[in-house]
């Protein structure tokens, strides 16, 4: 009887040992690091693997020498199991090295490629769809973890969720910001992370959640924490832009009121608009040459029934 019990502990006690150990130098390698939602089930397979073969060969021992001193082996295993869990604990999460991406991963206006139209990451974006409600960016330092749920129940009590997946970010060899784990799916309304720029669309907003379009082309919503970033409305978010653009699409003139019937001030395309000033659908912007130099000002229509009307550029 205390044999057989003396071998459940060596057994027992061989594939733990064994488990922890390899749990504790997967850790101190930084397998898996960065790896979003996938970082956990990445470190069990690799330590249960490395388990059950220190359990194979616990068998293996065995069958060889029938006469193990069993206590003692067991106190052994026993200590190294105690010491593997607490370097487990006390060691720090290793990162990885941050990589250059491929100039294949990177799109020619120095965007992040994504698996889905090019196009639509461009910093002149164009809405094909309705606008939503504004613009959300998450926060973005290095080793933050942006966190998307598909129905979290909107009410005000807490709630814990298991998150559908994950952005996680991370520093360049440089001090720049990339995203070292994004899914696959993901497309963004816009995003230029050399600028800290990553904007998605905002079709509801709640006090715990905030409703997201993750993927423009399949018009894909998903929800982040209404805490996890900031988000800015149309209004606010057009008047902080660059500049702005009248579109071939929706040709207008640049008018002297907020209204079609008003007169004409400006005819010039070769011109820079600058916005200003958001009355309803009407955007006040100052007319600037090539040079940024004011020659005139004047109302024109930035939205309608949901759609943007114009081109927008935020950087120069």
């Amino acid at each position: 009887m205390k044999r057989a019990v003396g071998l459940f502990f060596y057994f027992t006690l061989s594939f733990l040992t064994v488990f922890f150990i390899a749990g504790w130098v997967v850790k101190l390698l930084g397998i898996g690091a960065n790896q979003g939602l996938a970082a956990g089930a990445m470190v069990l397979f690799y330590a249960f693997i490395v388990g059950i073969l220190g359990l194979v060969v616990a068998v293996l021992i065995y069958i060889k020498r029938k006469s193990l001193p069993l206590f003692k082996i067991n106190l052994i295993l026993l200590l190294l199991l105690a010491l593997s869990v607490v370097l487990l604990k006390i060691t720090p999460k290793k990162k990885s090295v941050p990589y250059n991406k491929p100039a294949e991963e990177v799109s020619q206006a120095g965007f992040f490629a994504f698996s889905g139209d090019v196009n639509k990451l461009s910093n002149s974006k164009i809405l094909e769809q309705e606008m939503g409600m504004g613009l959300y960016t998450p926060r973005m330092v290095p080793g933050q973890i942006l966190y998307f749920y598909e129905c979290p129940t909107l009410s005000s009590h807490n709630e814990r969720l298991k998150p559908a997946d994950s952005i996680v970010f991370e520093a360049t060899t440089y001090g720049g910001l990339e995203m070292r784990y994004k899914p696959e799916w993901l497309e963004p309304h816009y995003v230029k992370l050399d600028y800290d720029m990553l904007l998605f669309q905002v079709n509801s907003l709640g006090r715990r959640y905030i409703e997201l379009t993750v993927n423009e082309s399949q018009n894909k919503a998903l929800y982040v924490s209404a805490d996890s970033g900031t988000y800015v409305d149309w209004n606010q978010f057009i008047i902080q832009a660059h500049s702005v653009e009248i579109l071939d699409t929706f040709p207008q003139k640049i008018k002297s009121q907020p209204f079609h019937g008003s007169k004409t001030v400006f005819f010039n395309e070769d011109v820079i608009l600058v916005p200003i000033h958001v009355k309803g659908d009407w955007l006040f912007v100052e007319v600037d040459d090539l040079q940024y130099n004011p020659i005139g000002h004047g109302w024109i229509q930035w939205k309608k029934d949901g759609e943007l009307l114009i081109r927008y550029q935020l950087l120069s």
